[in-house]
C-alpha cells in the first residue's frame, strides 16, 4: 500500500557540491575529486540551480501514484 511521503523543503537541498582541492578540509578528499571530475555528470553535481518552492508545491499537488506500474507521475 502506498503511503504519502512529506518531504519537508530544507535550504540545504539546494546546494551543489564544490570541487575545489585547495581548500583545507578538502585536501583528504584529494582522490575521490580526482575521480568526480572525470564523471559525465559532474555538471548536474556543481551547477547551482534555484528551485522556486512554488515549483515544488506544485509538483506535490499534481503528483499521483499508479498501484500498477508503482510509479509517481
Amino acid at each position: 500500500m502506498f503511503q504519502a511521503l512529506i518531504v519537508e523543503f530544507d535550504p540545504s537541498h539546494n546546494t551543489c557540491c564544490v570541487y575545489d582541492e585547495k581548500l583545507p578540509k578538502m585536501v583528504v578528499f584529494k582522490d575521490i575529486l580526482e575521480f568526480m571530475k572525470r564523471l559525465p555528470i559532474q555538471k548536474a553535481l556543481t551547477n547551482q540551480h534555484r528551485v522556486f518552492r512554488s515549483y515544488i508545491d506544485h509538483f506535490w499537488k499534481n503528483a499521483h501514484y499508479d498501484e500498477e506500474s508503482d510509479v509517481v507521475t
